[in-house]
């Protein structure tokens, strides 16, 4: 049930992604990295309300749904850094800081992608 409400929602954000890029002005494609982020954090809002694994539970081995300590703290860092950057790619418009704001909610959604497999 948690992959197929996020899964579809990470592929819809991706695919918004490439669409805006046919248009491509700074701030359309800003929007559109906005839309990624929004969806990896509701991605991450999903994966942080799981219960927390026990030492003794191996998720990926005994097919229990349950999110780790380590990978909300990632998670946290690299929400954290991927507002900061696309906020400050909004105020700037400029080419390198929307590359930095790309860069960061990638990374957001590997993450998070990981820790669903």
């Amino acid at each position: 049930m948690f992959r197929s409400k996020i899964i579809p929602s990470l592929v819809f954000s991706m695919g918004l992604l490439l669409l805006t890029s046919c248009n491509s002005t700074p701030k359309n494609d800003i929007a559109a990295v906005e839309v990624g982020l929004k969806s990896a954090n509701t991605a991450a809002l999903a994966y942080v309300k799981l219960p927390l694994c026990t030492t003794a539970e191996k998720p990926l081995v005994d097919k229990i749904l349950c999110s780790k300590v380590d990978v909300i703290a990632n998670i946290g860092k690299a929400s954290a850094s991927a507002y900061l950057a696309v906020t400050a790619a909004e105020a700037s418009l400029s080419e390198s800081d929307l590359a930095k704001a790309q860069t960061a909610v990638t990374a957001l959604q590997q993450i998070i992608a990981t820790a669903i497999k």
